[in-house]
């Protein structure tokens, strides 16, 4: 994405730092929506005013035995087959999941945000009309520009929001794509072997279902 106050020159603003960062988030994303504004936006939101502990080797331990012992019990309540693979479990910050989101839910945003964009688009061209001055038309072309930036925000703070209170990714019943692993926050779930236990059994029975 083009960088639309000045010069493209990476060194140009090598003494505004604020600058230099807006230009490169702005030039991370090609497609509808600047995912690295989603991600830092909502990470910032996720960890507001919140403690945000990594997992210890304690807490990994302890979501892997309950996932192992809900596997079984699910497949012998609900009659589901039990996957065949070997899930891989991850035991993650509220960080972790907004940065996860970012990845996964990227094939269910951007066809609806390509739409939004090309209507924004039409609406930009229709409401400046033929006659525009060239000047005016350049100021249409800016907002076209913003516009993956506009939506990167408004994803990042939803993620935001959501990674505040989310246990795992099957909190939110939407089809995700990529890497198949049952993620639990560590934060939000707690530490007690009843919660992590009522979480992994969620989570196993989603992953089933699935």
């Amino acid at each position: 994405m083009d960088f639309p106050f000045g010069s493209g020159d990476p060194d140009a603003f090598a003494d505004a730092p604020l600058f230099r960062e807006l230009q490169r988030v702005m030039s991370s994303s090609s497609g509808p929506v600047n995912w690295e504004m989603a991600r830092q936006i909502g990470i910032a939101n996720a960890q507001e005013s919140r403690d945000d502990p990594a997992p210890t080797d304690e807490d990994r331990r302890g979501f892997e035995e309950s996932v192992r012992v809900a596997e079984m019990h699910v497949a012998r309540f609900t009659g589901l087959e039990a996957p065949t693979d070997v899930v891989e479990i991850r035991t993650v910050r509220r960080a972790d999941w907004v940065n996860a989101s970012t990845q996964s839910l990227r094939e269910l945003v951007e066809p609806a945000a390509a739409r939004m964009a090309t209507a924004m688009s039409e609406a930009t061209r229709e409401a400046l009309g033929p006659d525009v001055p060239e000047e005016m038309r350049a100021v249409g072309g800016m907002f076209e520009q913003l516009s993956p930036l506009l939506l990167g925000a408004q994803v990042g703070t939803v993620l935001g929001a959501l990674g505040q209170h989310v246990m795992g990714q099957y909190d939110i019943a939407i089809p995700r794509s990529g890497h198949d692993a049952l993620l639990f926050v560590r934060k939000s779930v707690g530490s007690s072997d009843q919660s992590r236990s009522n979480c992994a059994t969620f989570g196993t029975t989603n992953r089933s279902a699935s």
